[in-house]
C-alpha cells in the first residue's frame, strides 16, 4: 500500500510541476524501461539506450499537443513498459510504474475531457488496454502486488471507475456503456497461477436513466461473470 502511496503522491507533485511547464512527460528514472505518449502520432523515449544516470531535468521529455496532458513515471524498477495515445482535446491521461519490474500498461482516450489514472506497483502486472471513446469518462486503476491483469473499455459519456487489484493473481475485465459508476476492489493474498481471483463484469445505462451505481469487492480465488444494466427491460435486453 505505501508504494502505491508514494508513487500517487509522485504523481500529483509532477502534476503540479508538469501543468506550469507543458502537456506531455514522459520520466524514466529506471533502467531498460520505455515509455510512449502522444496525440495522433507517437513520441517513444527509452532510458535503456546508455547507462549514464540522467539527471531529472534531462530525464523529462516534453511536445506540444492540441490541449491534452499526458504523463508516464516509471520509478524503481526495470523492464517497464508504458503507452498512452490521445485523441481529442481537454483529456488527461496518467501512468505510473514503480518499485517492480515488467510491468505492462496501455492507455487510449478518444473524445473530449476524459481523465485515466494508472498506478503500478509491484512485478508483472499488465493493464492490456485501459480504452476510453466518449467524453467525460474518468477511471483511476490502481494494482498493487503481482501478477494482475486488467481490461478496460468505457463507451459514452459520463462514465467512471474506481478499480483496486490488491495481492496476487487478480484479474479483470470491465466494460462500461452510457454512463456507470462503479467501484470495484478485489483482493488475492493467496493468489497462484491454480488460485486466480476473476471478474468479468459489463455494465449499461439506458441513455435517459439514472447512472448505475455500484460498489463492489471481491476476495479470494473464484470465477466471475456480471451482468448490469439500469434501463428498461427491452433496453435490458437488448444488449445483454
Amino acid at each position: 500500500m505505501k508504494r502505491a502511496c508514494r508513487l500517487l503522491d509522485r504523481l500529483g507533485l509532477l502534476l503540479i510541476a508538469g501543468s506550469l511547464s507543458a502537456p506531455v512527460a514522459a520520466l524514466q528514472p529506471g533502467s531498460i524501461s520505455e515509455a510512449q505518449s502522444a496525440q495522433h502520432d507517437w513520441i517513444t523515449t527509452n532510458n535503456g539506450r546508455d547507462d549514464q544516470q540522467r539527471d531529472l531535468e534531462a530525464q523529462l521529455a516534453y511536445v506540444d499537443q492540441n490541449v491534452n496532458f499526458a504523463m508516464i513515471d516509471q520509478l524503481e524498477g526495470v523492464r517497464n513498459r508504458a503507452e498512452l495515445e490521445q485523441h481529442g482535446s481537454g483529456n488527461l491521461g496518467l501512468i505510473a510504474q514503480g518499485f517492480g519490474d515488467d510491468n505492462t500498461a496501455r492507455l487510449t482516450q478518444d473524445g473530449d475531457d476524459n481523465h485515466a489514472v494508472i498506478t503500478q506497483a509491484g512485478q508483472r502486472n499488465i493493464v492490456t488496454v485501459l480504452n476510453q471513446t466518449g467524453s467525460s469518462n474518468y477511471v483511476n486503476l490502481v494494482q498493487q502486488g503481482d501478477d494482475n491483469r486488467a481490461t478496460v473499455d468505457q463507451q459514452g459519456n459520463g462514465n467512471r471507475l474506481d478499480l483496486r487489484q490488491r495481492d496476487a493473481f487478480n484479474v479483470a475485465d470491465i466494460s462500461q456503456h452510457g454512463g456507470t459508476d462503479l467501484t470495484v476492489v478485489q483482493s488475492n493474498p493467496d493468489g497462484n497461477v491454480a488460485a486466480v481471483n476473476s471478474l468479468t463484469l459489463r455494465s449499461f445505462t439506458e441513455p435517459g436513466s439514472d447512472p448505475l451505481i455500484r460498489s463492489m469487492s471481491f476476495d479470494g480465488p473464484q470465477a466471475r461473470e456480471l451482468f448490469l444494466c439500469n434501463g428498461s427491460a427491452a433496453y435490458c435486453e437488448s444488449v445483454r
